[in-house]
């Protein structure tokens, strides 16, 4: 049996940091009824990079659309990726 892999959607948003950015942007992903699958968050010089890994949802593209929308209200850069599964490794067993 395989496991098949999860779609999934990387947004990366970076721009000033600021009080109410990110729970902006989690506000258009809960309306999505995504599942958060990773985050990093970095600021260095009030610049905010924020990585945030999501499970897509059977209509990404109108998500995708959703979130370039809140960015750019935001004054922010984003960037959405479309690809299959996260950061974990899957170890797997040699055959014996």
């Amino acid at each position: 049996m395989t496991d098949q892999l999860p779609e999934t959607l990387l947004i990366t948003l970076s721009g000033k940091d600021r009080p109410g950015v990110t729970s902006t942007i989690f506000a258009t992903l809960s309306r999505a009824g995504v599942e958060v699958v990773d985050i990093e968050q970095i600021v260095l010089r009030g610049r905010l990079i924020l990585g945030v890994l999501v499970t897509a949802p059977r209509d990404w593209k109108k998500l995708s659309a959703a979130v370039v929308e809140t960015a750019q209200a935001l004054d922010m850069t984003v960037d959405v990726e479309r690809g299959v599964g996260d950061n974990r490794s899957r170890a797997v067993a040699a055959p014996t």
